[in-house]
């Protein structure tokens, strides 16, 4: 079974906004920059486990 990355990347973007955060707040708060945050959230970019967990872990919410 394929990845959807666009689909992660809109989840991502939905919980983000919904705990009012901005890319650059999430972005800080993985140590990502702000232009891999907005490519993960419109999938351009595939984001590894390793970045999920990040991004997971700074929304406080688990990755499943």
């Amino acid at each position: 079974m394929a990845v959807n990355y666009e689909r992660i990347g809109k989840r991502i973007q939905e919980l983000r906004k919904l705990k009012k955060m901005s890319q650059a707040d999430l972005a800080e708060q993985t140590g990502m920059s702000v232009s891999y945050i907005s490519h993960i959230e419109t999938g351009i970019k595939h984001a590894s486990l390793e970045s999920v967990v990040r991004i997971a872990n700074a929304l406080s919410i688990t990755v499943d």
